[in-house]
């Protein structure tokens, strides 16, 4: 998206785990749409997010939560194949590291995606750009077995269910 923008403004592509890169100056939004969960120490950088804050300013998260994908959990523990996903955090762990009167909103949003079967699940998940695991990838044997095992849904297609935790913190005013 980023090199799609036809404006001339000037672009930085940058590691989030070496922080943000701002100037000394505080900021008044800042905003994190599904980057968490791939950071070396998210609990960390979502603290020094929030101290770039100016008095009054925001920070609004959203992020997959450790309730994400149960039926890839299930069909995984059923068959004794290694679950091969990232272990997300839990929303209130994110919540825990900041005062009471810091948060404005902490909820969680489920859906449910449906595909014709496990192939395209994955298939999915690959176009998308999040097929990184720090574990071992699935053989096609293994692929095969979640295929026979995943429970099917009423309309007999596989489901994908997310949880998205969502955070908006407001710093206090001095």
């Amino acid at each position: 998206m980023l090199f799609k923008n036809k404006n001339k403004s000037k672009k930085l592509l940058w590691d989030l785990n070496n922080d943000l890169p701002l100037s000394d100056k505080k900021t008044s939004l800042i905003v994190s749409n599904f980057c968490l969960h791939w950071l070396n120490e998210p609990k960390l950088k979502v603290k020094n997010w929030f101290d770039l804050l100016m008095p009054g300013g925001y920070l609004i998260v959203s992020v997959p939560t450790n309730r994400c994908f149960p039926e890839w959990r299930l069909t995984c523990k059923e068959k004794n194949i290694e679950y091969s996903g990232i272990n997300f955090l839990q929303t209130q762990e994110l919540a825990d590291i900041f005062l009471k009167n810091e948060i404005i909103k902490l909820d969680t949003v489920s859906y449910k995606e449906e595909f014709d079967n496990v192939f395209d699940l994955f298939r999915n998940i690959i176009n998308m750009g999040a097929q990184y695991t720090p574990r071992k990838r699935k053989t096609v044997q293994e692929l095969r077995l979640m295929q026979n095992y995943w429970p099917r849904n009423k309309n007999k297609k596989v489901d994908l269910t997310w949880e998205i935790g969502i955070l908006i913190l407001k710093k206090n005013e001095l």
